[in-house]
């Protein structure tokens, strides 16, 4: 029984199935007879198109030919002129200006000529003593003035006006040739004036190029002035700047569609290089255009109706199978929305109704796919969130990781730029960090690491960005901070891990855990994100050298002294803090060391009172003192110890060698006496050169006892450092042999009364 209900299920949807199609073939007519017609549009509309183009093409390259013609022909007739006026300068009557005969010469050769509208002869002042056509009044007249008569009597050549206005009252463009006697002298102008309005100079070449009567020839000079124009009024009335204007004026050739007014045009032009003037044919795009609108009007009104007879046919054969597939569409558009509980409700056996229930099938396992995919996306993305955090995020302490704050401070320097803006970069150290992990061990120094990071956030504004530099090193970037704020919080979080109760702080070297921190701006003392890092680091070392548990502000004294040079000694300047680095890098003691002279160096001379220009030279030269060093090697600028003979010779030169460095830099010759003699004793057994008390410049003098000073109270590769008490006991004991009781004796009266910070 169920197969032969089966069975006649089957065979009905096979019926349903035929019928169907008989539906579907009337749909394929009306389909293809719509691709049909949308092909013949299509093709319509592309053929229009070409030729659009085409004719757009045609009337370009047509102007622009005519315009090239034109200007050969202008070049051509006007060294026509320049020919005619030399042939009439030659004339024996002409070249021997003789009054009685000239104006009836002017008149026999003003027809030969041919090409000028009139000719008028000056003498050597100027006047014109011969003009035809006759005019009353002409003859006399001063036209010493005029550019073409000035230029011929000074250069002896010929010359080719700009157009002007002549006494005629006539707008005219003049070639000038000059009159030479026998000797070669000029004695006079021979000017051949065209007028610009009547146009018969130029009206022969421009009919025979003119094909249509809605095409408009122009000329124009290099100022941008109307020498020639169908509509008279506009000569010598100035043309409206335009691209075409512009290209002309820069001597090239073109065609380009271009608005005048209202109204396109397409535009040929092409420049008269003699003269400098310009050629421009224009044409109608409305006239070339005519054949193609009456085309595209055409295919119009054929596609418009052509749609108007196949919607019929379409919106009829479709109408018989429209409604169940607007029910499809229903549903398509419900799930589509979000609706997944949506079931198409067709009652048909035929194949939409087959396709109905395909649907909603479909639909039920999208829905359980749907749910399956939006648990597995959410884990993904949690996981996606987590890699994220992960990659920029360091493993240990939990901050930004080193990578992300180099992306962080990149963004930040560029940014700080657009908007001129200050960002201030610092490095934290831990102290004696290593001596942590020894003593500890480094599960000890890792719990270290994260407390510390803690510590950051918490001292931090939320603004601010702290990250893990490395081992235990730490950056912090302060967005909208200069060098005063920086220092602020700088010395904040200095302070902060001073006080904090880390374990084991007790047992470090100071009986506490403590910090050294480099600060650095933008733009203040770096101009780029690498040398923001380089600086804050520098400032970093320098705090590490001198105490630790310090904040150091980069500054360099050769960056002020930049202000004051002019470029190439700048330049040169720059080159000198190089090797200053490259110093600093061979001799850690050197680093802070000269910093530390100048300090003291510029308290004496202070003290003593010497002038502002006087300290400023002190502090310079305390700064560079030791440039010479470049030359000597590492290995016996850190020998721990004693050095030999030779070595100790080599170690003599360094002043003679950054004096010769200094040298170059005139602005820095104040400092040359201060390098130079810096190792001079007041008893005269100093080197380089053994001078003795006053021989040796006062500055000198002061520098020695300084460097001395900060050498004793230094930790060096050869020898431990003095205490305060030991390093004055030492000054006292050398004052009179190696420093000038003088000086020893105001600089210990500084220390005493605890003038000048000490390291």
């Amino acid at each position: 029984m169920s197969k032969k209900i089966i069975r006649r299920y089957y065979e009905s949807g096979v019926k349903d199935l035929k019928s169907w199609l008989k539906g579907l073939n009337k749909e394929i007519l009306a389909l293809t007879l719509s691709v049909a017609l949308g092909a013949s549009f299509v093709l319509g509309v592309c053929a229009l198109l070409v030729f659009y183009q085409q004719s757009k093409e045609q009337v370009l390259d047509r102007n622009r030919e005519i315009a090239g013609y034109i200007s050969n022909e202008i070049n051509v007739r006007m060294s026509r002129a320049l020919n005619a006026g030399a042939l009439l300068a030659m004339d024996p009557a002409v070249s021997e200006m003789d009054p009685a005969v000239l104006q009836q010469e002017m008149r026999r050769l003003f027809p030969v000529a041919g090409i000028f509208d009139g000719l008028a002869l000056t003498d050597s002042k100027g006047e014109i003593v011969a003009f035809v056509p006759d005019q009353p009044g002409i003859i006399g007249l001063d036209l010493s003035q005029r550019s073409w008569v000035r230029e011929v009597l000074t250069s002896g050549q010929q010359f080719i006006s700009e157009p002007y206005i002549a006494a005629t009252g006539n707008e005219v463009v003049v070639t000038a040739t000059p009159v030479k006697d026998k000797t070669g002298k000029v004695i006079g102008v021979i000017g051949g004036s065209m007028d610009l309005k009547k146009s018969t100079k130029f009206s022969t070449i421009i009919s025979s190029r003119s094909y249509n009567p809605e095409m408009v020839i122009q000329i124009i000079d290099h100022k941008g002035m109307f020498i020639y124009n169908t509509d008279k009024q506009l000569i010598m009335k100035r043309a409206e700047p335009s691209i075409v204007t512009e290209a002309l004026f820069e001597g090239q050739a073109g065609a380009c569609a271009l608005e005048i007014g209202d109204e396109p045009y397409l535009i040929g032009y092409a420049p008269v290089e003699k003269l400098g003037w310009g050629v421009i044919v224009s044409y109608p795009s409305k006239a070339a255009f005519r054949s193609a609108i009456y085309l595209r009007n055409l295919i119009a009104i054929v596609t418009v109706l052509l749609s108007i007879l196949i919607f019929c046919i379409v919106y009829r054969e479709s109408k018989a199978i429209t409604k169940p597939l607007e029910k499809l569409m229903e549903g398509v558009k419900r799930v589509a929305d979000g609706d997944y509980h949506f079931n198409v409700n067709v009652s048909s056996n035929n194949e939409i109704g087959i396709l109905a229930d395909s649907f909603n099938a479909m639909v039920e396992r999208i829905k359980d796919m749907r749910e399956d995919i939006l648990e597995k996306q959410e884990k993904l993305e949690k996981a996606n969130i987590e890699l994220q955090i992960m990659a920029i995020t360091d493993g240990l302490t939990k901050l930004y990781n080193h990578r992300y704050f180099q992306d962080c401070l990149g963004k930040a320097v560029s940014l700080a730029q657009q908007e001129v803006k200050s960002i201030t970069l610092m490095i934290l150290d831990i102290d004696y960090f290593k001596y942590y992990n020894d003593l500890f061990g480094h599960q000890a120094g890792d719990k270290l690491l994260e407390e510390l990071a803690q510590l950051l956030i918490r001292e931090l504004g939320p603004n601010d960005m702290v990250a893990r530099y490395g081992g235990e090193e730490f950056t912090v970037i302060l967005y909208d901070s200069d060098n005063r704020n920086g220092i602020l919080a700088a010395e904040k979080i200095r302070a902060a891990v001073e006080a904090f109760p880390f374990p084991g702080r007790e047992q470090q070297p100071d009986g506490k855990v403590t910090v050294s921190i480099g600060v650095a701006s933008f733009p203040e003392n770096a101009k780029s994100k690498e040398e923001l890092v380089r600086l804050a680091d520098e400032a970093l070392y320098k705090a590490k050298c001198c105490s630790r548990n310090k904040v150091e502000l980069y500054f360099s004294v050769l960056d002020d002294l930049k202000h004051d040079l002019n470029k190439s000694e700048a330049e040169l300047v720059n080159s000198i803090k190089m090797l200053v680095r490259i110093i600093n890098a061979k001799d850690k003691y050197t680093y802070g060391h000269s910093e530390r002279v100048g300090r003291y160096a510029v308290s004496i001379a202070e003290a003593i009172g010497l002038t502002t220009e006087e300290v400023k030279t002190i502090r310079m030269g305390a700064f560079l003192h030791d440039v010479g060093k470049i030359e000597i090697s590492r290995s016996i600028l850190m020998k721990k110890g004693p050095l030999t003979e030779e070595e100790f010779e080599t170690i003599r030169q360094h002043p003679f060698w950054g004096a010769g460095i200094i040298k170059a830099v005139e602005s820095l010759h104040p400092t040359l006496p201060l390098i130079k003699y810096h190792h001079e004793r007041f008893d005269g057994t100093g080197y380089p050169l053994g001078l003795k008390e006053k021989q040796i410049p006062l500055q000198a003098r002061i520098m020695a006892v300084a460097d001395s000073f900060d050498a004793m109270t230094s930790n060096r590769p050869y020898t431990k450092s003095k205490n305060l008490d030991e390093a004055i006991e030492e000054l006292r004991k050398c004052s009179g042999t190696q420093f000038d009781p003088d000086v020893v004796e105001v600089f210990l009266s500084i220390l005493l009364a605890e003038k000048v910070k000490v390291g």
